[in-house]
């Protein structure tokens, strides 16, 4: 189970965090030129950027309670 979990861990981290290495196969399946492609993955990871200081902020306004 442990060896099962980590094999998902790590194909979810190759997925989404390193789009390159699937890149090819999502543009030819969906028929999306590189720019397409890689502007799926720039709209998955701006919100990552901004959200955590946006939350930071609120957090630090209103307290962990």
């Amino acid at each position: 189970m442990l060896f099962c979990s980590s094999i998902y861990v790590a194909g979810v981290y190759c997925c989404f965090d390193m789009p390159g290495v699937i890149r090819q196969q999502i543009a030819e399946t969906a028929h999306l030129s590189d720019t397409e492609s890689s502007l799926m993955y720039t709209v998955y990871a701006y919100p990552n950027i901004v959200l955590p200081i946006l939350g930071g902020v609120f957090l630090d306004k209103i307290g962990m309670r």
